[in-house]
């Protein structure tokens, strides 16, 4: 399993699920956390980013909306790491939504590395579609000559 350390120094952007509740970021990176506070549906899963990143009145409260806001954004040089918590119950009762958000979200991850950005999302929970993402654990400590493997 990765460590978050490790895909933060190879800058690799992604989403990916947490396998530790409260994962913590290394001193380097900027995080944002998204509370999703349990949405019951796809409106109330944009309004929650649009409060978390400040979106402008303009902010449609649709997918392609939600795409460019996130593309607009400048982040820091280090990147940014987004936590997404609160999406089980929503992923239990609308698993199109969430793979749909996810997607969304790894489209914009891969837009950011085309300029130069780096875009790491750590969905925090369980459910249907977030079970098959990939782990993200904390970091290792460094192996010490004579450590066993």
């Amino acid at each position: 399993m990765k460590s978050l350390d490790h895909v933060l120094r190879f800058r690799e952007g992604g989403v990916y699920r947490a396998a530790v509740a409260g994962l913590a970021l290394p001193p380097s990176a900027v995080g944002r956390v998204v509370h999703l506070h349990g949405p019951a549906d796809k409106a109330q899963l944009l309004q929650a980013f649009a409060r978390s990143f400040g979106f402008p009145a303009w902010f449609g409260d649709n997918w392609d909306a939600l795409e460019e806001a996130l593309g607009d954004l400048t982040p820091p040089s280090a990147g940014l790491v987004l936590r997404l918590s609160g999406l089980e119950g929503l992923d239990a009762m609308d698993a199109g939504t969430v793979q749909a958000l996810l997607e969304l979200l790894d489209d914009v991850a891969r837009d950011w590395a085309g300029r130069g950005d780096l875009l790491v999302v750590l969905v925090e929970g369980t459910g249907p579609v977030t079970d098959r993402l990939e782990p993200i654990g904390p970091a290792r400590a460094p192996e010490r000559p004579g450590d066993q493997p």
